[in-house]
């Protein structure tokens, strides 16, 4: 369970990535425009994903085999999760663009 801090730096943290994005790009033009982008967002995360599933694949086939881990694929998964993470917030940070960008400042 992902505590209460965790929670509020990770929307600090959203907000930061849109403060930034907002700095190169303007406001989507579009919602076609705002889905590519958030769709491209998410394939990113989503192939971040596979990678840390493959690299624990490779840890599960040693296991079983009772040969050496390395731990090479345990590095991978580490930085491959880190790297998912900053892919999670620009998802979330995209989809926030996409509400303001529609001009709805609160949710439904």
């Amino acid at each position: 369970m992902t505590s209460e801090y965790i929670k509020d730096q990770v929307d600090r943290l959203v907000i930061c990535e849109l403060e930034e994005a907002n700095k190169k790009f303007p406001l989507f033009n579009s919602t076609h425009e705002g889905y590519a982008i958030l769709k491209e967002e998410i394939e990113e995360a989503g192939d971040d994903l596979k990678r840390i599933e493959l690299n624990l694949s490779q840890v599960w086939d040693c296991i079983k085999k009772n040969s050496v881990i390395t731990y090479f694929q345990i590095d991978q998964i580490e930085a491959y999760a880190k790297h998912l993470a900053c892919e999670a917030l620009q998802v979330a940070a995209m989809a926030r663009k996409y509400r303001d960008s529609a001009g709805r400042n609160t949710y439904e």
